[in-house]
């Protein structure tokens, strides 16, 4: 693979992140009585696995900005 088509492939991974972030996990919307939340939300039911998950997800977020 060339360095251009590393670049590309770069810039393609990192708008997908960004794009997963914007449009789906960082949506708030109100219920109707007026509480907000998050409706597309990734979950773990795996207690060790939590933080991790957080944290990968807080990494993968500040690196697509």
């Amino acid at each position: 693979m060339t360095y251009t088509e590393l670049e590309k492939e770069h810039k393609e991974l990192k708008e997908a992140v960004s794009k997963l972030f914007s449009e789906f996990l960082d949506v708030v919307e109100e219920s109707d009585s007026g509480r907000e939340f998050h409706p597309i939300f990734i979950s773990c039911c795996r207690a060790l696995k939590l933080e991790p998950l957080n944290n990968l997800l807080k990494k993968l977020k500040e690196k697509s900005t």
